[in-house]
């Protein structure tokens, strides 16, 4: 049976040492949101999440789904993430840097993708609402001296060995919400590090390739998925064209470019 994905959520506060460690089921509320006239209850989502304020990025390791709650504590079905959100705002930045923890204010539900998140982490269920009408991929970027800002996240699984090749490089995949970003980076630092965009939504990276020529591999991707594509680096992608990526076989798509 699929049920729809929360009608609320909720950022715990969590530093990163803490989100190491898988966390109880039995969950201890922050007092902040136990003694709240209508605290969290049966069916709200949880999100553990540590705040980085020099990237002023969100950073989600646990999303959980509260199935029965007591006086100071609830009972959780926790799903790892490896998730990050930018927070655009000056006011958001002061609840993500507030002890404790708050509640997802209904726009945010929607613009950080958070049904669509709990829907993909949670198999059994569907996402309560769709995105806001219109909205196809991210709402803005932040470029800063004409590049693009970094941003830190660990990519969840890194094939292939770096070369000296002059074009060498990596290809990756960044799935959010409103799709699959496929773009290339030079380097995969040892721990957390610089990814294309800075995005105000819920997003991870799943798959990271090297290329000895990550130029050429890009591109021929961007070729293959041409009919899937949303916008600029965007796509609708499935299972198996993520697949067909980790393969690091675009033979296809660079005979499709000599023919045509």
């Amino acid at each position: 049976m699929t049920i729809q994905t929360p009608a609320k959520y909720w950022r715990v506060t969590h530093t990163l040492s803490e989100m190491d460690m898988t966390p109880p089921e039995n969950f201890l509320l922050p007092e902040n949101l136990a003694n709240q006239s209508a605290p969290p209850r049966a069916g709200h989502g949880l999100l553990l999440a540590h705040y980085d304020e020099g990237t002023q990025t969100g950073l989600i390791r646990q999303l959980g789904i509260i199935r029965e709650t007591s006086a100071k504590s609830v009972v959780v079905s926790w799903q790892p993430a490896f998730l990050e959100i930018w927070v655009d705002t000056p006011s958001g930045r002061n609840y993500w840097k507030a002890p404790g923890g708050f509640a997802f204010a209904p726009k945010k539900i929607l613009g950080y993708g958070l049904h669509e998140m709990f829907a993909r982490h949670f198999p059994d269920m569907v996402a309560r609402e769709s995105l806001p009408k219109g909205f196809k991929t991210a709402v803005r970027t932040s470029v800063r001296n004409g590049r693009i800002a970094p941003e830190r996240l660990n990519p969840i699984e890194v094939v292939g060995n770096p070369t000296n090749t002059p074009r060498g490089g990596f290809v990756y995949v960044l799935e959010s919400a409103y799709g699959f970003k496929v773009g290339r980076t030079r380097n995969v630092p040892n721990r957390m590090r610089a990814f294309g965009v800075k995005l105000p939504i819920a997003y991870s990276i799943p798959l990271c390739i090297w290329f000895d020529d990550h130029i050429e591999a890009e591109s021929a991707y961007h070729l293959m998925f041409k009919d899937k594509r949303i916008n600029g680096e965007w796509f609708e992608l499935s299972s198996d064209d993520i697949d067909l990526i980790r393969q690091r076989d675009y033979s296809r798509a660079l005979r499709f470019r000599i023919s045509s």
